[in-house]
């Protein structure tokens, strides 16, 4: 799914030019002609195809806009029966089109709506001409897309069967024909994302075994093309990272530290190929960030922090370049992903407990300082706040600054939807504040907007 992203910069302002001459034409003849849908036709792909150069150059806002007016176009002026192939194609691709920037931009409602309108029209395809692999592959991927999108709308069972089906028609085309590397691919990228959503469900040794079909789908591609793409290799060790951090969860750290030293070296091979590609760096950010808890939970300090401190800066020069990156990544990555925020708590525990409780305290602060729009990232600024506190009992200012800091991050995470009152219940970093009046405000706030 993610390389959509990935398509060759080329010659854009040369193309958006030509793009931008095409729909002025295509747009006085359709006016001028506006009973022969051909030109509304042939606008309308000129505005996808304008689309997916912003796309390409990660400008998603003005391509989504783009492809809304493709959208517009058709609908406006084509019957969407389709019995009359062109049309329908067209239509349903201009759906996709405009579910694949909502994807990106994390709107996921929008995604949804889009898709499932695209599912509809590419069914409708296939039923007509089972034997067009494009209309299977196409609704394949739809479906695969919708069922990421259904889960982060909270959609569970929906996404489950979306993926099943998906990936039915993806191992089938893949199989089929297997010198059809984008069949390979887009299945090998799909299972990732199918397995995290198993692991968070906790079905974790389908979870295992989804992952293992993905990375060694991806790395036999890697290995059919070692220079001539190299995403290949990116995402089988992609898939390691999310892997390792299911098996973390389930307390198998060697097999963790395997995976995560693995993804490691690729992710240092493919930056000496491409040094300043932000892929690459945010793999390695990745990798580097789940290897230090692996590192923290053996004990190991030292190169616990050595990681952690590699991850920041690398996260930090992904920010700086391509935020939207980051977010997509850590976002259907879902768990077991580190975003930034994460790694900063991961940094800011490791120096609370070698003693450096000032560099803690300023971890913490860079959390909040980074205004994510993800609830868990106060909450977790929260509890490195409250451990601070805890760890500073000789400093009863520093130890109310942090108590202090703690509950407004909570505040903020709740303002943000969090809404898991149990889980904070449970979270024994938040008993220094338990008996606090503020505390149980926020608490009751939570309850009252479930």
């Amino acid at each position: 799914m993610l390389s959509r992203c990935r398509a060759s910069q080329g010659r854009h302002e040369e193309s958006i030019r030509s793009c931008e001459k095409a729909i002025l034409e295509y747009k006085h003849l359709n006016e001028r002609f506006p009973e022969d849908d051909v030109y509304a036709l042939h606008l309308a792909m000129a505005r996808l195809k304008f689309g997916s150069f912003y796309e390409n150059m990660g400008d998603f806002q003005r391509g989504l806009v783009e492809c809304q007016k493709a959208v517009a176009t058709l609908d406006a002026r084509v019957v969407t029966d389709p019995s009359d192939e062109r049309y329908a194609f067209a239509l349903a691709d201009a759906h996709a089109s405009v579910g694949w920037k909502h994807f990106f931009l994390l709107d996921y409602s929008g995604s949804k709506s889009s898709f499932e309108a695209a599912v509809k029209l590419f069914e409708k395809l296939r039923t007509l001409d089972f034997g067009n692999v494009k209309y299977r592959y196409e609704l394949a991927e739809s479906k695969a897309v919708l069922a990421v999108s259904l889960h982060k709308l909270g959609f569970t069972v929906e996404a489950e069967r979306s993926f099943q089906e998906s990936l039915s028609e993806l191992a089938l085309l893949a199989d089929t024909f297997p010198d059809f590397v984008q069949y390979r691919k887009f299945d090998g990228h799909a299972r990732i994302y199918h397995a995290a959503i198993l692991g968070e469900l906790g079905q974790i040794a389908l979870a295992q075994e989804e992952f293992a079909r993905s990375i060694q789908r991806l790395s036999e591609l890697a290995d059919e093309f070692p220079e001539g793409n190299l995403y290949y290799r990116f995402y089988a060790a992609y898939g390691r990272v999310l892997r390792a951090r299911l098996f973390a969860t389930t307390e198998k750290m060697d097999e963790a530290g395997r995976d995560l030293d693995s993804a490691i070296e690729d992710a240092n091979y493919l930056l000496g190929k491409r040094p300043t590609d932000s892929w690459f760096v945010s793999l390695l950010a990745m990798a580097l960030a789940s290897r230090a808890t692996v590192y923290e939970s053996n004990g190991d300090y030292v190169r616990a922090r050595e990681c952690i401190d590699e991850a920041v800066n690398n996260w930090e020069r992904v920010l700086a370049s391509e935020p939207l990156l980051h977010d997509h990544l850590c976002d259907v990555g879902g768990p077991y992903a580190l975003p930034l925020w994460r790694a900063l708590f991961v940094l800011g525990d490791i120096q609370r407990q070698t003693g450096d409780v000032a560099a803690a305290a300023a971890a913490a602060d860079r959390i909040v300082a980074l205004n994510s729009q993800d609830p868990a990232a106060f909450r977790f600024a929260a509890k490195l706040f409250l451990r601070i506190a805890s760890s500073d009992r000789d400093d009863a200012d520093s130890k109310k600054t942090a108590t202090e800091k703690s509950l407004d991050a909570l505040k903020r995470a709740a303002e943000l939807g969090f809404r898991d009152v149990g889980l904070l219940n449970e979270d024994s970093d938040l008993d220094l504040i338990r008996s606090d009046e503020r505390f149980k405000i926020i608490l009751q706030t939570m309850t009252k907007k479930h």
